[in-house]
């Protein structure tokens, strides 16, 4: 046989056969029209949102027109709109409640928003939303507990303020892009200028969210992102603290459960974080996909090794 009488590859019978099957699926696809869910679309979303907010006034309507439990804030957030609020004519503990329960109904739009950016689902965005807002112990009832009742109003202040951060950082550290970059640094330093706990809860979501992302791909870069964000979040946060703060924070009064946890952690730390990191890598690994999955069990097995330790 000649060797023009041989057919080339991209004449073979085979790859003929694949180009005729693609082309009739690019014309199949141009005849399906996708249509949204009835309860998908635009007004339902801005409706599910809205009753789980009413849920939320609902559940704080009783505090309304009560006083602040005294307490102390490290960081000036609160305070400033405190004073402000009270500037209207108030005396400054309603004032501050009222900021109290600002950031508490703040709280549903920004978990949805979290949510709905990791799930890619609006109706789990929703339900997760309902379920935290239950008025029911180890739901809504620790946050109004710990806000409106007790001494951690800032804590849970900056749980409002969380989602945004930990969306913004997801962003910049999956795509880059200086929009991304300026919404997780300014949310970030927010978090922490409510609240340096609550900064110290948001630095052990943003890690777990990292490291989601570096198991997706382009680990060095992500992780370079993912400092870049810290450092100028920190920098933002520079005219407020210092480092002669963080040391009396720690070593003072204030830091007393957190070295009693600390010091409990760290022989844990030792056998847990090999053996989680091990068991992310080896389930999720180039898994986008799994991702919303990986966040929700990590940011689960996180906070059930702190509350077991603490």
């Amino acid at each position: 046989m000649r060797e023009e009488d041989i057919p080339k590859e991209s004449e073979t019978i085979k790859v003929r056969r694949a180009a005729r099957l693609a082309e009739r699926l690019r014309e199949a696809q141009k005849t399906i029209h996708s249509h949204k869910a009835w309860w998908s679309n635009g007004f339902m979303e801005f409706l599910g949102v809205s009753l789980l907010i009413i849920l939320n006034i609902v559940v704080v309507f009783q505090f309304f027109g009560t006083s602040a439990a005294q307490t102390a804030y490290s960081g000036p957030v609160i305070p400033l709109l405190a004073k402000a609020v009270s500037l209207s004519g108030i005396s400054l503990n309603y004032a501050t409640q009222i900021v109290n329960i600002i950031f508490f109904l703040i709280f549903p739009v920004t978990f949805y928003i979290f949510i709905k950016k990791i799930s890619g689902r609006k109706l789990v965005a929703l339900f997760s939303v309902l379920f935290a807002s239950l008025p029911f112990y180890a739901f809504g009832y620790i946050r109004i507990n710990a806000s409106l009742l007790g001494n951690d109003a800032a804590h849970i202040a900056s749980l409002s303020i969380i989602p945004l951060a930990l969306w913004g950082l997801i962003s910049f550290v999956h795509n880059g892009g200086a929009g991304n970059l300026i919404v997780a640094s300014v949310f970030s330093s927010l978090v922490a200028l409510i609240s340096p706990f609550g900064f110290i809860t948001y630095a052990i979501l943003a890690s777990i969210a990292a490291f989601s992302e570096v198991l997706l791909g382009r680990g060095r870069l992500k992780l370079f992102r993912f400092l870049v964000t810290f450092l100028i979040a920190g920098g933002l946060c520079s005219f407020w603290y210092n480092p002669a703060f963080f040391l009396w924070m720690i070593t003072g009064p204030m830091g007393e459960e957190i070295r009693n946890m600390v010091g409990r952690l760290i022989p844990i730390s030792f056998f847990a974080l090999p053996a989680l990191a091990v068991f992310g890598y080896l389930l999720f690994d180039r898994k986008p996909n799994l991702q919303p999955v990986f966040l929700a069990s990590f940011f689960t097995i996180a906070f059930a090794i702190i509350g077991i330790v603490g």
